[in-house]
C-alpha cells in the first residue's frame, strides 16, 4: 500500500508455479495478496502454508510511486526482540552512517552500528559474499570491518531473536566517495 506503515512479510514457497505463476513482480507494482495473517519465530507475515486456494496474487498496476524509506537508527532497531524496533517489522528503511563491526558470521548476519546502539545487517535476500564483493570491491583482499556505509536501504525482518535490515540489491548501499 502506499502508506509508510503498512509493509508486511509475505511467506509462500516462492520457487512455486502455484502461487505466483511464475511472475516477476517489480518494486513499484501494485499488488493485492490474499493469505492468513501468521506470526512465525516472532515474525508477521502472510502465509499461504499449504493452503493454495487461500492465497492469491492479483496484479493491480504498474510504474506507481513507491513509498519513500523510513529513516531510522540501528539503536531504534535494536538486536533483541522489543515494541520499538518491531514496529518497523517488515517495512523499508533508511540507516545513515552505518559502520560495519564484524564480519558475517555463518548465517550471513553483519553487525552494524551508527553509534546508536546495534542491530544486524543480514543478506538473506541475495548472497553475501557476492553482495558486499561488489559492493565493498574485492572484500577477499582486504579487511572492511570499521568501513562506513554512507547509508543503507533494506527491508526489516526478525528473524531467530534478532531484527536484521535486509538490502535489496547493491544499489541499496551507498559508501562514501
Amino acid at each position: 500500500a502506499p502508506q509508510v506503515w503498512s509493509g508486511i512479510y509475505i511467506y509462500a514457497r516462492y520457487a512455486s508455479g502455484e502461487y505466483w505463476d511464475d511472475v516477476t513482480y517489480q518494486e513499484g507494482e501494485v499488488v493485492r495478496i490474499f493469505g492468513e495473517g501468521d506470526e512465525y519465530n516472532g515474525l508477521t507475515e502472510l502465509n499461504a502454508g499449504n493452503d493454495v486456494a487461500a492465497f492469491a496474487i492479483t496484479r493491480l498496476g504498474y510504474d506507481n510511486a513507491m513509498v519513500a524509506p523510513i529513516s531510522v537508527t540501528t539503536g531504534q532497531l535494536g538486536i533483541a526482540c522489543n515494541m520499538v524496533g518491531e514496529a518497523y517489522e517488515g517495512l523499508m528503511v533508511t540507516l545513515a552512517n552505518v559502520e560495519i563491526q564484524s564480519t558475517p558470521n555463518q548465517y550471513g548476519e553483519i553487525v552494524i552500528d551508527d553509534g546508536s546502539g546495534a542491530t544486524q545487517l543480514e543478506d538473506g535476500l541475495m548472497d553475501t559474499h557476492e553482495h558486499f564483493t561488489t559492493a565493498f570491491c574485492n572484500l577477499t583482499d582486504r579487511a572492511y570491518v570499521g568501513d562506513v556505509m554512507t547509508t543503507l536501504t533494506g527491508i526489516v525482518r526478525y528473524a531467530w531473536s534478532s531484527y536484521e535490515v535486509y538490502p535489496r540489491s547493491a544499489a541499496d548501499i551507498e559508501l562514501p566517495i
